[in-house]
């Protein structure tokens, strides 16, 4: 099975249709045209797109009918890959070469809390911002906007690259909010 990591648009210096306007080339991050690779895929195999965060954006037995700009492309035995419509609506990972559902994976869980804790700090902490930027914020918002910027600070640093299970999820210290 074979991978194709991260397709960025570039204009090739001999078009593979000449006088033919508006199309679109990506290539992988070793230079080679999608058009060409395409070609390199097994014809009974799911070939699946995926982003940066490893979730699948789209998916297909046909290449012909995707178009990974900005993302990667990988092959899978179409009988490892789980019968379910919505495996390409985002709600699945690929991660060290398997199929797996996106918020089993306690790395994706760890991350996606962080946003909306994040998230909810910058709603709570907005106000005082434009206030501080203006000169006109007292001196307990500005107390409680310091504790704000420490909390999301240490959010930030969390580093969740060691989790493995949903043990190791649950063993996570989150700071608390102020």
């Amino acid at each position: 099975m074979k991978t194709f990591k991260n397709f960025q648009s570039y204009v090739p210096q001999t078009p593979l249709f000449p006088g033919v306007g508006n199309i679109l080339h990506i290539k992988d991050e070793e230079g080679r045209d999608w058009y060409d690779l395409r070609d390199e895929l097994s014809s009974d195999s799911l070939k699946i797109v995926y982003d940066a965060g490893d979730i699948i954006r789209s998916c297909a037995l046909d290449a012909s009918t995707m178009f990974p700009i900005n993302m990667s492309v990988s092959e899978v035995d179409v009988g490892e890959a789980p019968a379910v419509e919505n495996m390409c609506l985002g709600d699945w990972v690929y991660k060290d070469g398997k199929i797996i559902a996106r918020l089993s994976d306690p790395v994706v869980r760890a991350e996606e809390r962080r946003q909306v804790l994040l998230s909810e700090a910058n709603s709570a902490t907005s106000d005082w911002r434009t206030e501080l930027q203006l000169g006109v914020i007292d001196d307990d918002d500005k107390a409680s906007l310091i504790a704000w910027m420490a909390y999301i600070k240490a959010l930030k640093s969390l580093d969740f690259s060691g989790l493995k299970n949903d043990e190791d999820y649950d063993a996570i210290t989150w700071p608390l909010q102020p």
